[in-house]
């Protein structure tokens, strides 16, 4: 009878849960996490929220864990992007939902609960620090204060972007290496307020690319027919507003065409609401040691781009992919450190290109958001491909880095050229001059 312990109840330790709980792993499962119960917590946060939209990697994912039908029921439909300046609609075909992070954490969550009552156990307002990444030993901090200790066979670290399993568990394993980076990329939310009648809910709406301003909506207070709107409004560097006439006068200059969708009051929220920093990224060059692994974006944290949760919910997926082949006939005695190398193996490629491709949207770099719109006008944008579940996420960096050398190499050679026949026309002039007067 094993034991296993998820650091964090977020879209990946619930999706780790719920295909523990599908495949009735014997034993002890306990998810912990140092929030309030998603059942009574607020389902998004005003200030942080922005519309999250699932689609190929975790669509596939939700399939493999046999819950996309709860998010049929319980989710908005997703069809796709309407790239307003560009004058380009990018529609999306397949399965697919847009949503807060609370509301997909709930789904989860309910399907776990109601699909396989007792399998899972969840123990919310908790702390837990790993103490010793080979035996599995932790300490869990209570709501109370108080401290107990407990062992593992086994400890998935789903902590989140500021993961302390990455930071502090992990950092002291010999040979274990993060590379921490960042892009300017600040955003701050805006809520519409009026005249999303004129919105469709099912579609996101790039409202603006330089400036980067993007609106979704996600459940209301009464699911997904009363939907509510959220726009990010994006910067490049922490942007601060005296008063609402000085945000508004912003909102004028970056993009005059979401001011018909909110009010008065809701400019002067914006005015006061906090400038997120969210283009901080880390690439770690191993996800797991002894009897942990780390998963979700507690391994790979990077800037949004449409695919974070995707990224969650597929890693999930394939731990327990990797656990039921150290549990099958092939993997008999491998045990559960073997189901933690195999999963570096399979994942770390996955993980470091959806990394590289979430850093090729960066809001203050002319040349990046330069190379986004000309790739997605001449139809083969990075961040469509990413979002195909026939792609690999690797196979869709590498092939943009090599359309990339293609464009330095046509470049460089149409700048020689334009040298080359400069000095053609210099010289013959010069001939002319010489020669020609005579």
């Amino acid at each position: 009878m094993s034991k296993i312990c998820i650091i964090g109840a977020g879209p990946a330790g619930l999706g780790l849960a719920l295909g523990l709980a599908r495949r009735g792993t014997a034993g002890e499962v306990v998810v912990y996490d140092r929030a309030e119960n998603h059942k009574t917590a607020p389902r998004y946060n005003p200030d942080r929220s922005y519309t999250i939209d699932i689609t190929g990697h975790g669509v596939r994912a939700l399939e493999y864990l046999g819950v996309s039908s709860r998010f049929d029921k319980e989710l908005i439909k997703f069809k796709g992007i309407k790239v307003l300046p560009l004058h380009k609609v990018e529609p999306w075909d397949g399965p697919g939902w847009t949503g807060s992070r609370g509301d997909i954490c709930r789904t989860l969550m309910s399907e776990c609960e109601e699909k396989f009552p007792g399998k899972v156990n969840f123990v919310f307002d908790s702390e837990v620090e790993i103490l010793d990444v080979y035996t599995g030993k932790v300490a869990i901090k209570g709501k109370s204060g108080d401290i107990t200790k407990k062992t593992f066979d086994f400890v998935a670290a789903s902590d989140g972007a500021g993961s302390l399993a990455r930071s502090q568990a992990l950092s002291s394993v010999p040979g274990f290496e993060i590379e921490k980076s960042q892009v300017n990329n600040y955003c701050t939310m805006i809520h519409f307020d009026k005249a999303t009648n004129e919105l469709d809910p099912e579609w996101l709406y790039g409202f603006s690319v330089s400036p980067f301003v993007v609106g979704g909506a996600i459940n209301g207070d009464n699911g997904p027919k009363d939907p509510k709107w959220f726009c990010m409004l994006g910067f490049d560097r922490k942007k601060k507003f005296t008063d609402a006439q000085e945000a508004k006068q912003c909102i004028q200059r970056c993009c005059p065409k979401i001011l018909k969708y909110v009010s008065e009051k809701e400019i002067e929220a914006f005015s006061k609401r906090e400038c997120s920093h969210i283009g901080r990224a880390a690439v770690c060059n191993k996800f797991n040691a002894g009897r942990v692994v780390i998963i979700g974006n507690a391994g790979n944290p990077f800037p949004p781009v449409g695919q974070g949760i995707n990224a969650a919910l597929e890693s999930a997926m394939v731990l327990d992919q990797c656990l039921v082949e150290a549990e099958g006939a092939g993997g008999e005695g491998k045990g559960f450190c073997w189901a933690g190398d195999r999963f570096t193996e399979k994942w770390l490629s996955e993980a470091h290109g959806i990394n590289w491709i979430a850093q090729r949207l960066e809001f203050g770099n002319t040349w990046k958001m330069g190379l986004v719109v000309t790739a997605a006008l001449l139809g083969f944008s990075v961040l469509t491909d990413a979002k195909k579940s026939t792609m690999k996420w690797s196979e869709v960096a590498r092939a943009a880095k090599g359309r990339q050398k293609l464009l330095f190499k046509s470049g460089y050679a149409l700048l020689g050229a334009a040298a080359l026949g400069a000095a053609f026309l210099g010289g013959y002039k010069l001939g002319h001059f010489m020669w020609g007067s005579k």
